[in-house]
């Protein structure tokens, strides 16, 4: 009897054993679907009972196809939508992004909690805050060369030279001041589309000055006087202004994603160009430390060929860029000077100032943050373009209020996106389709064909756009 009793009791031991190594197992295995939650959200709580999130929800698509992503997205905010519904007040939703499968919203502690608990999310990122990166420069890179460039395959809307005819791309910033007359005079033609997702209207004219800066370094085109005319890079593209930053240039993140997701559907990726965005974090980063939370959105127009040209940013880092350029899929762009002057130039940079002297073309500039993950370099100090009739971050010149003097990353970047444009011209007359180079061969042939420059803050050489060796 005591040995039937001594074995139940080891079967009983053994039994709450398997149980105890079964449960811890299965946590275990729980844990690992527990849902990524970004630590710096917490702090937030403590100044407001809820937090802007932007979620990104689990891919279940499996394809880069945005109008299977778009269809699986829908079901997924929905049931993500109907799960969050016992919270009410506690989760609402802003945005939705469903050409990379996510959203914004406002979140409680509680239902933060449970976001990470749902079985639909992957992650979720505070909103952060983004900021913008503040004619000489078209001969340097050989833009006025490209467009003497003759096509002559039968497509109606893109014969002739390379000017950009017909091609949109997409500026995230400011907005666009469309009734300056180097860039249409009025919405609907040079600028024929767009949003302002600070304002929630149709109408995203620029109230800070950036924006058209950088549209007018892409794509013016104009009489502004009797005597000047102003060209961009791509002087007969088309522009679809997307407002995500407000007049002080500041841009949430939660915008600018829904500015993303706007160039992504607005229009059928196959017809865009590129996507500009002059913006960065002002922090410095590696491959290693980039967060993600552009990722998904940077990653669907790559994917889909339509590369997403990011500025480096200006606070003079040596060992890293600003964020989003730093993505793996962004085409991150430093900055150079496009002439010689007698000037110095001082800048106000991370750690205090920093000052170029002796500036010749191509010298790289003290304040462009660079790195090993830094794709290329373009002219980006003293550029001029058009000047927003309201906003006045880049300086009016006396001499012509039609026209603004900037300096930074985002004036560099702005080039990139030209002459991406004029190479998808070139590469969508030979072979009948705007996208049939991918991002990465785009990215490749800006690479192997630029000028070879050093940066003498950390000794790494660059490529600096030369559009007349690539087209």
């Amino acid at each position: 009897m005591k040995g039937i009793k001594l074995g139940f009791l080891i079967v009983s031991l053994t039994s709450l054993f398997l149980i105890v190594l079964f449960n811890s197992f299965s946590i275990a295995q729980d844990s690992s679907d527990v849902a990524f939650i970004d630590s710096s959200i917490y702090p937030e709580f403590e100044k407001s009972d809820k937090v802007s999130v932007i979620v990104k929800l689990v891919d279940n698509v499996g394809s880069n196809d945005i109008n299977k992503i778009k269809k699986a997205s829908v079901i997924n905010i929905k049931g993500l939508a109907d799960e969050m519904s016992v919270f009410k007040q506690g989760f609402e939703i802003v945005y939705e992004y469903p050409a990379f499968n996510s959203l914004s919203a406002m979140v409680s502690r509680d239902s933060l909690e449970a976001l990470g608990n749902s079985d639909l999310v992957e992650s979720v990122n505070l909103d952060d805050v983004l900021y913008t990166q503040l004619q000489q420069s078209l001969p340097l890179i050989n833009a006025t060369q490209a467009w003497n460039v003759v096509v002559g395959m039968p497509y109606s809307n893109l014969t002739g030279n390379l000017t950009g005819a017909g091609l949109p791309v997409c500026v995230i910033d400011t907005g666009v001041d469309y009734t300056h007359p180097a860039l249409g005079g009025v919405y609907g033609t040079k600028v024929y589309s767009g949003y302002d997702f600070v304002n929630n209207d149709y109408d995203p004219r620029d109230d800070n000055g950036h924006g058209t800066h950088v549209a007018g370094i892409i794509a013016a085109n104009g009489m502004i006087n009797s005597t000047t005319w102003i060209k961009g890079v791509a002087p007969d593209a088309r522009i679809i202004a997307v407002k995500s930053c407000n007049a002080a240039g500041t841009c949430p993140t939660s915008s600018v994603l829904a500015g993303l997701n706007h160039c992504l559907t607005v229009i059928n990726p196959g017809k865009l160009a590129a996507i500009s965005m002059s913006l960065g974090n002002l922090m410095n980063h590696n491959s290693s430390n980039c967060p993600t939370t552009y990722n998904a959105a940077i990653n669907t127009a790559f994917a889909n060929g339509v590369p997403v040209v990011v500025a480096s940013g200006n606070q003079g880092f040596k060992n890293g860029i600003s964020y989003p350029a730093c993505s793996p899929n962004a085409t991150s762009v430093g900055m150079t000077y496009d002439a010689s002057t007698l000037i110095n130039m001082g800048w106000n940079v991370w750690n205090g100032t920093c000052t170029d002297s002796s500036i010749v073309a191509d010298k790289v500039s003290c304040a462009s943050n660079s790195g090993s993950n830094l794709d290329l370099m373009a002219p980006g100090a003293r550029i001029d373009s058009t000047a927003s009739s309201v906003g006045l971050a880049c300086h009016v010149l006396i001499s012509n209020p039609l026209v603004s003097r900037c300096s930074g990353t985002s004036m560099a970047t702005a080039h990139v996106s030209g002459a991406i444009v004029l190479m998808k011209q070139k590469y969508f007359t030979r072979l009948g389709n705007v996208n049939s180079y991918t991002s990465i061969k785009l990215e490749s042939l800006l690479k192997g064909s630029g000028i070879p420059v050093v940066d003498l803050g950390n000794g790494l050489t660059f490529p600096r756009l030369s559009l007349n060796r690539v087209l």
